[in-house]
């Protein structure tokens, strides 16, 4: 599993990066000053919201787990 995030300094922590390690995933920044690296997952998440979120109102978290 490949865990891309911006260049924040959460993500950049040691103890962020030690978490990833521990459960086998690798890490993925954005490169500095290039806006464009996180450019397609944000237009894929808009579009989920957009089609699965939005449209829907849900009364409690279970509805949501359970809406998958």
């Amino acid at each position: 599993m490949i865990i891309h995030t911006d260049r924040g300094c959460q993500y950049a922590s040691e103890a962020y990066r030690q978490k990833l390690h521990a459960i086998g995933a690798i890490p993925s920044m954005s490169r500095r000053g290039n806006c464009y690296d996180n450019a397609a997952k944000e237009s894929a998440w808009s579009t989920l919201k957009l089609e699965c979120v939005y449209p829907r109102t849900f009364a409690t978290r279970d509805n949501v787990r359970r809406s998958r």
